[in-house]
């Protein structure tokens, strides 16, 4: 008898070779796709069947690697784990088999389809504390031991805090053990299943007088751990049941953000579009800031958040969150982050304002060192984010943001209050509806290469190329509605800008030279004209005075400008040559025609 302690199963690596006389074959992998156990098939002479499980394996004692015929696991893994971190986003469907799996991964792409090996005896072994808090299909084979198999399944999966729907496929419509691998009898189809399967409602769990009180023991346990805070659960969201009309979807949710907040210049078409994006942010390079900032308290930025939270992709509230919570929330859950009351601890938290400026890029990531080894692993800060502020946040997130710019109603302004209690079920049926549309756009697009649009340079076209892919998959042509948006909201929040001190320096020294048409100027003088521009930091910046003649040189220094003698009168005086700043205007200012309309 094989003495399974000897041996400690490893990854294979290479083309699989199986058995002599083995019909069919399946590897269990992990989820980073390296195979871990092999399950083979043999089909016998009188049509019975034999299941076997192989491993490789290392002994322990001779360190010889080798090939056993033995499930090595003490919890064995659970089938499809490769592709688990892919498929997050959607329920999970179990069946009984790994046949009757590969089949229902084929008819429903909706699902993350997995199942377990050994049958209906190794229920209890399976591993599955991955699944926990997951919304959970499981579809019988039509006979009794496949369903007392999934019965036993849901009995564990309830211990997870799952949503556990057991599907009840009519017994004389189909054959006795029949599976989806097989032909479908007449009168059914896959579409017909799959309605059923979407129907399918949560299924209450009955329970032994001796599981009733391992179930209150855990429910002891539960409340004990309760004070250590909840798990940040994510419900899966199932796809509406038929294609949506895109642009009737676009203006359903303009018309539910609009119910609830006033906003200025068109912006919740942004703010839509903003929203499909969460559901396929994996697609592009950038995932942009959605920065809302108003000038006072009670404009409407809670509001808005509380709106996207049941509109967006796996929302969670980020307020407050530290750094170390927030990449490790982002590794484990590819989330959307809604930051509330951000002024009160992004600006003097550095390590906090790194991650999101990391995260606005599909590189993005920060480097630990974990575990007792103290090993350096990298962790994805790549999750979109949604940032509330009363004034303005950091200027490196505002520049990896699109502003939306927020503002108390009028007297004769009027929103609808929000009450979750009311409209949970019809913004259930939107994200669906979100889902579905975003699921089918999906290829198209990882195909769609943009044309440079003009007024947007760099970083400004990188914040709103997303929601133009979006915007022209939908529209199935290129869309000037949203890109005319952008335009008008970026010069709108660059006109706002008051972050890059530099770069305002910058436009107000080309203004100052355009005006007195001038080839050069006194430093002096040019401090005494920037100090008197209305609306700007000049006539204070030097400790409540205006800017001086070491301050205005050492903010030029940066970008390589330095002063000049210029001897007039027999006096040699400092002065600035207009030709020394034309390559710095041409980089980090836009036209001066185009400046001065911001």
């Amino acid at each position: 008898m094989l003495d399974k302690t000897k041996y400690t199963a490893i990854p294979f690596v290479g083309e699989y070779k199986p058995r002599n006389g083995v019909s069919l074959w399946w590897a269990y992998k992990d989820k980073a796709g390296k195979a871990a156990l092999f399950i083979e098939r043999f089909d016998k002479e009188d049509g019975s069947k034999e299941v076997k499980p192989r491993c490789y394996a290392k002994n322990e004692e001779t360190g010889k690697e080798e090939w056993l015929s033995a499930n090595l696991f003490e919890e064995t893994p659970l089938y499809n784990l490769e592709n688990y971190k892919k498929s997050i986003d959607k329920p999970v469907l179990i069946v009984e088999g790994e046949k009757t799996a590969e089949a229902a991964k084929r008819l429903f792409p909706d699902y993350w389809v997995t199942t377990w090996p050994g049958g209906c005896g190794q229920v209890n072994k399976v591993k599955i504390k991955s699944l926990k808090g997951r919304s959970i299909y499981l579809l019988p084979d039509n006979d009794e031991p496949g369903r007392k198999a999934m019965q036993k399944m849901a009995l564990r999966l309830q211990e997870q805090e799952c949503k556990i729907h057991i599907a009840d496929i009519p017994e004389a419509d189909f054959p006795k053990g029949w599976d989806v691998s097989d032909s479908f009898p007449d009168g059914w189809n896959v579409d017909k299943l799959s309605e059923l399967l979407t129907k399918t409602p949560e299924t209450e769990i009955s329970h032994s007088a001796d599981e009733k009180k391992q179930k209150q023991d855990a429910k002891t346990t539960s409340s004990l751990e309760s004070l250590q805070g909840k798990s940040c659960l994510f419900p899966e969201i199932i796809p509406y049941g038929k294609p949506v009309d895109g642009v009737a979807l676009i203006e359903e949710l303009k018309n539910t953000v609009t119910r609830y907040v006033k906003l200025q210049d068109g912006a919740e078409l942004a703010i839509v579009y903003w929203i499909l994006h969460t559901y396929k942010y994996q697609c592009f390079d950038i995932t942009p800031r959605l920065v809302i900032v108003s000038p006072e308290k009670r404009c409407g930025k809670t509001t808005l958040l509380t709106v996207l939270s049941h509109l967006v992709k796996r929302p969670i509230s980020a307020s407050s969150i530290t750094a170390a919570s927030m990449f490790r929330l982002i590794e484990a859950s590819s989330p959307t982050l809604l930051v509330d009351e951000a002024d009160t601890f992004i600006k003097n938290n550095e390590e906090l304002r790194g991650i999101m400026n990391a995260g606005h890029h599909c590189l993005g990531s920060v480097i630990r060192c974990v575990g007792k080894d103290l090993e350096a692993r990298s962790f994805s800060a790549f999750a979109p984010c949604a940032i509330a502020s009363i004034g303005k946040v950091p200027d490196t997130i505002m520049d990896r943001g699109i502003i939306i710019n927020m503002r108390r109603l009028a007297a004769n302004e009027h929103v609808e209050h929000f009450r979750h209690r009311i409209v949970a079920e019809d913004f259930k049926l939107l994200r669906q509806k979100c889902q579905r549309l975003m699921n089918d756009c999906e290829e198209k697009l990882k195909t769609i290469c943009l044309d440079p649009v003009e007024h947007l340079l760099n970083r400004a076209f990188d914040n709103w190329e997303c929601l133009f892919i979006i915007a022209d998959a939908i529209h199935g042509k290129t869309n000037e509605e949203v890109r005319r948006l952008a335009i008008k909201m970026t010069k709108r929040s660059q006109g706002d800008d008051t972050a890059s001190q530099k770069t305002m320096l910058l436009q107000d020294i080309r203004q100052i030279f355009a005006e007195q048409e001038v080839e050069w100027m006194y430093s002096a003088s040019l401090c005494d004209y920037l100090a008197s521009l209305e609306e700007r930091p000049w006539a204070e910046l030097s400790r409540g005075n205006k800017i001086t003649v070491n301050k205005l040189a050492n903010m030029l220094k940066d970008f390589g400008i330095r002063t000049h003698q210029k001897n007039i009168n027999g006096k040699n005086n400092n002065c600035y040559l207009v030709a020394d700043f034309t390559d710095c205007f041409n980089r980090y200012l836009p036209p001066l025609e185009e400046n001065k309309t911001l």
